[in-house]
């Protein structure tokens, strides 16, 4: 090959590898303008989810650190982790005064869907 060729596509790749980023945070647009232009019932709606949102995100990374530093698959561990929630999901139902048939029905619409 020719030297020209060389210069080519090095030019070439540059370009590709320099300009496909840089189009790609041209044409994106900053997450507070894009907040902005959600409609006021939106907005507020948004405000008031983003602690729930927050502290779900948080949950969710400290499950994933967990599961880092846990020697099991990472199936294994996500299934502990769930059985984990379970049992808390349910123990939290049963101190807030339900019944344990109750609470077996609650689990069973769950598991349905209902």
């Amino acid at each position: 090959m020719k030297t020209s060729s060389y210069i080519k596509m090095a030019v070439a790749g540059t370009v590709l590898i320099v300009g496909g980023p840089a189009l790609t945070r041209s044409i994106m647009p900053d997450p507070d303008k894009l907040f902005e232009r959600y409609n006021p019932e939106l907005q507020k709606r948004v405000i008031e989810n983003r602690p729930k949102v927050e502290k779900e995100y948080q949950e969710f990374l400290d499950d994933l650190k967990e599961v880092s530093r846990s020697d099991k698959t990472l199936w294994e561990a996500a299934k502990d982790i769930s059985e984990r929630r379970e049992r808390e999901r349910r123990a939290a139902k049963a101190n807030s005064g339900m019944g344990k048939r109750e609470i077996e029905e609650a689990i069973k619409r769950e598991r349905r869907g209902e």
